[in-house]
């Protein structure tokens, strides 16, 4: 990874540090807090990109933003600020950011390795019968954490974070833990993943909730035991373990309900608009536009090349630059396209990876459906769970295809440019992305 980020802080315009715009508003929400008191508006803050603002003003009193309790959601920051200043905050916030991503890119790769050696004797836990791959588990492993850390989702987050990459991070704690028998310790990191993101925390509770009670109505009790560790079998476990997901939803509300009582007037998008059923969504493409993300990159970007004079006014080389930009994001697509189906073949045949992506999985998919809006607006932020099934599923397609060979040292040979292609599309398309969001 600390290749990546040398090649792309000194390749790409913008660099590989925080845009300027995401550093201000995150140091102007901890800022904000620190002058002001962390708890005065019951953990809210501003969210505000403006450089040198009077953060003691009376004016910010109705400009809190709502859509997060940033005294949990920011507390790593608020942590810096409050000790080193400012300066120490723009330096260490990034390396910060890069560190989770990077952490979370080992966790799944050792997740990855784990589940898809190991086969299901029963649907009651992992069994300690290893299935031997076609193809060493150190190159599976190698393979899926650089397809993690150069997706064009994760370089995103490292240049303007979204607390998703925390939530991540906490997840993969937990499943570790679960597979570990660790049911205190999982219940603990799943209830921390949802307070730095309570929105995944709710969803997750919910597929967990309404998964077991289906299964009871419909008798399809070893159908939801597949799909969960073994640890969780136990109703009475799984729906604590939901709850400590559910838990930190209910704590935003209750703050969030406490503050407008007051006669506060918050900052924020309602529910409808996110859905993009407002009323005035000029932004809702729909589940199309949803789906942006899979290319990485809006194909705006492409059109803006060719420049104020349009297809027919453009020179030779920017209708050159505009083609091969939308070459790039089609080929994006078409890639995470197959990754999809690479997540699909991996729950059909590996069944010991659903407690990891089926979790995830879900969450994107709920996510997708309901907030159109919310997609089609920020490109990137939502769709970073998307980096961990893009590596997991372009990594079980070079898996079922590794079967076919049975050769390792053959497959070696012929996967490893097919995974170098991959990065350097990858590679290509975070470099076309411009601001963050």
């Amino acid at each position: 990874m600390l290749a990546f980020t040398t090649f792309m802080a000194s390749h790409t315009p913008e660099g590989f540090g925080w845009v300027e715009y995401h550093a201000y508003r995150i140091f102007n929400a901890v800022e904000y807090l620190r002058l002001n008191g962390y708890f005065t508006n019951y953990g809210f803050s501003i969210w505000s990109s403006c450089s040198d603002c009077v953060l003691t003003s009376p004016v910010w009193e109705d400009q809190v933003y709502l859509s997060g309790v940033a005294v949990i959601s920011l507390l790593p920051y608020i942590g810096i600020n409050a000790i080193w200043g400012e300066e120490a905050l723009f330096i260490f916030g990034p390396l910060l950011d890069k560190a989770v991503v990077f952490v979370t890119a080992v966790m799944l790769a050792e997740l990855f390795i784990r589940l898809v050696v190991f086969s299901r004797t029963s649907t009651s836990s992992i069994s300690s019968v290893e299935v031997s791959p076609p193809i060493p588990q150190w190159w599976l492993g190698i393979s899926v954490f650089t397809l993690f850390v150069t997706s064009i989702w994760a370089y995103q987050m490292q240049r303007a974070m979204w607390n998703e990459i925390w939530f991540l991070l906490f997840f993969s704690f937990s499943l570790v833990a679960l597979l570990r028998n660790g049911f205190l310790l999982g219940c603990m990191m799943i209830f921390v993943a949802g307070l730095m993101h309570y929105l995944s925390g709710f969803v997750l509770a919910f597929v967990f909730l309404a998964f077991s009670t289906l299964s009871v109505i419909y008798r399809e009790r070893s159908t939801l035991m597949s799909f969960i560790p073994g640890v969780l079998h136990q109703q009475r476990r799984l729906w604590i373990y939901s709850f400590c997901a559910l838990v930190p939803a209910l704590i935003h509300l209750g703050l969030r309900a406490l503050y407008t009582s007051s006669g506060n007037v918050g900052q924020g998008s309602s529910l409808l608009f996110r859905i993009g059923i407002s009323g005035d969504d000029i932004h809702n493409g729909g589940i199309v536009g949803a789906l942006q993300f899979l290319g990485g990159v809006r194909v705006t970007q492409c059109i803006s090349m060719l420049g104020a004079e349009g297809f027919q006014g453009a020179s030779l080389t920017s209708k050159i630059s505009a083609f091969n930009c939308s070459l790039s994001i089609l080929g994006m697509f078409l890639l995470s396209a197959l990754s999809v189906l690479g997540v699909i073949w991996l729950l059909r045949a590996r069944p010991a990876t659903r407690p990891l992506l089926f979790p995830v999985g879900m969450i994107l998919l709920i996510s997708v459906a309901v907030l159109q809006q919310s997609f089609s607006v920020h490109l990137l932020g939502h769709s970073y769970p998307f980096a961990l099934l893009f590596a997991c599923g372009l990594g079980g397609l070079c898996l079922k295809g590794a079967e076919v060979i049975q050769s390792r040292s053959l497959n070696i040979i012929v996967f490893t440019p097919i995974v170098a292609a991959c990065v350097l599309l990858s590679v290509r398309v975070s470099m076309l992305s411009a601001v963050p969001g």
